[in-house]
């Protein structure tokens, strides 16, 4: 498991595709190519499930 796991929710910004888990992301990158996929703390009490999205680019 990736530190980041279960932390951080990835959000694919060309198909809007969710992911949790790193390796997913990975995965996905390799097989389409995508390389605007935003990064959101879920932590953070602006996490992307309150009115004020935070991403980490």
């Amino acid at each position: 498991m990736h530190p980041e796991d279960l932390k951080m929710i990835w959000i694919c910004q060309e198909c809007d595709s969710h992911f949790i888990f790193h390796a997913d992301v990975s995965d996905h990158r390799a097989q389409t190519g995508h390389t605007r996929i935003t990064k959101a703390d879920m932590a953070l009490s602006d996490s992307p499930f309150t009115s004020n999205y935070r991403f980490d680019r």
